[in-house]
């Protein structure tokens, strides 16, 4: 307990100073509103909120401030499981829930992966540990690890298996999901026929105006790896979102698969040392591009919340347009369209209704 408060003090102090007036050299890309009067944000700012750094860094709390917390959308998890007995997820999941590689397995988080990947998403707002980015937001779970991987990254777990992806977007239509979070990735598809399977399931997903957030992945390669890659893609890009790695230093960090040819589809989030709930009722730090995603499905589920007309579609369109350049002037091959901005974001869906 002790180490967890020690990380979550240094995070906090570390957001503070990367998010700070007069700290950033990319000051002018942030001023995309004419409003004077901002909404207090102060209640916001609780040591909840403190001991998850990137929500100050996306700047969550001027969302908080306008009554937008997710309520009322369904998210999407493919991932691991979750600890359904964490009291970070406690009454909000959904009962169609399900495993999507092996029929009847429970979908508990035995890779110890997906809870701390959710978390960042719809942890509670309720004054314990951390909570995500949209804490209201109802969920469903998609289990799809391959049988016999008790480790994401270890021996057995190598690839999703692509059928689990397919299976997953095709239910979360069915079910009226608005966006699935996908934090996982490998350099390359299976096979050309299992390519075209995922990309026709995310064709599908497009077309019903669910959005998908893809990990950019965590190879330190010049431009992102499967299924990632194909938001990038004609068609994809408008409903597709691949999300690279930045620490509390807001630089790119070293592990990240960087923005690339895809760069259309790219955006930057908090990914370095993030806590979260963890799959024992505890909670820990992890660093990935697996913890960026969730950063944009949570401010995805943020304005589709609170903007009930929205579609998917402009959800995504106006992440991108409001995002804080971090590197070559517009949209680069390092940092895409840049990071993820929900007071610019908030400001823009307002003034375009």
């Amino acid at each position: 307990m002790t180490r967890l408060k020690c990380l979550i003090t240094a995070c906090a102090a570390l957001a503070l100073v990367a998010c700070s007036p007069g700290n950033s050299s990319n000051d002018e890309h942030q001023q995309t509103s004419t409003n004077t009067a901002l909404p207090d944000t102060a209640p916001f700012l609780t040591e909840e909120f403190d001991a998850q750094y990137g929500l100050g860094i996306i700047k969550a709390q001027y969302a908080y401030a306008r009554g937008a917390f997710g309520a009322e959308v369904l998210v999407g998890l493919l991932d691991s499981g979750i600890d359904t007995d964490h009291i970070e997820f406690s009454g909000r999941l959904h009962a169609a829930s399900t495993d999507v590689v092996v029929d009847g397995r429970p979908f508990e988080d035995y890779g110890n992966h997906g809870s701390i990947v959710g978390g960042t998403i719809f942890s509670a707002r309720d004054g314990d540990g951390t909570h995500g980015v949209a804490p209201e937001a109802e969920f469903i779970i998609y289990s799809g690890w391959p049988p016999g991987c008790t480790q994401p990254g270890g021996r057995n777990c190598a690839n999703f298996p692509n059928e689990g992806i397919v299976r997953a977007v095709d239910h979360a239509i069915e079910h009226d999901v608005r966006v699935i979070n996908m934090s996982f990735g490998w350099p390359e598809p299976d096979s050309a026929d299992s390519e075209a399977a995922v990309r026709a399931a995310f064709h599908r997903a497009s077309d019903a105006d669910v959005v998908i957030v893809i990990a950019s992945g965590n190879n330190n390669f010049d431009a992102p790896i499967f299924p990632a890659y194909l938001a990038g893609e004609d068609g994809l890009t408008d409903t597709m979102m691949i999300v690279g790695a930045i620490g509390p230093d807001l630089k790119i960090a070293d592990f990240t698969n960087r923005a690339g040819s895809a760069m259309n589809g790219y955006v930057v989030a908090p990914g370095v040392e993030i806590v979260g709930p963890s799959n024992d009722g505890g909670y820990r730090d992890e660093t990935g591009t697996s913890l960026a995603a969730p950063h944009a499905s949570g401010a995805i589920a943020l304005l589709l919340g609170h903007f009930p007309d929205m579609t998917g579609q402009e959800a995504v369109s106006i992440l991108r347009s409001s995002a804080t350049d971090l590197g070559l002037a517009d949209v680069d091959r390092t940092y895409g369209y840049g990071l993820i901005n929900l007071q610019a974001a908030f400001e823009l869906a307002e003034q375009s209704r």
